[in-house]
């Protein structure tokens, strides 16, 4: 299976939203685009102590309002998943980040990552 590549425009829209999330007062832990095989496409995983106090409803609702609308209509169509802090894709994302100085990104070419199949993942700088 082919993976398509991250573009530059994903990986800078994925920063803008991370921005505007922590400047609205949303954690961040840990955030990571993952090309998941089974699903063949990008999928931005978003690991937040908000999701762990407040659960995922709540912090889906909170992740819209701390966005702007020049953003929301990119996050409307991509796919977003929000996660706890001890979900697996986290806590494998966090310990690769903890190997990694703290300004670079991670391009992983790993075979796995939080126990899914995956074709690469971008792991954004903490």
């Amino acid at each position: 299976m082919a993976t398509e590549s991250l573009v530059i425009d994903l990986k800078e829209s994925g920063q803008l939203l991370l921005n505007e999330l922590r400047e609205g007062g949303f954690d961040v832990t840990v955030a990571a685009w993952l090309h998941v095989s089974i699903e063949e496409r990008w999928i931005f995983y978003i690991a937040s102590t908000d999701v762990d106090d407040d659960g995922k409803t709540t912090a889906y609702r909170r992740l819209h309002a701390a966005i702007s609308d020049n953003v929301r209509s990119w996050v409307l169509e991509t796919s977003i998943r929000l996660i706890r802090t001890d979900d697996p894709v986290a806590v494998d994302a966090l310990e690769l980040r903890r190997k990694t100085p703290a300004n670079i990104p991670i391009n992983f070419g790993g075979r796995t990552l939080g126990g899914k199949t995956i074709d690469a993942a971008y792991i954004y700088p903490a």
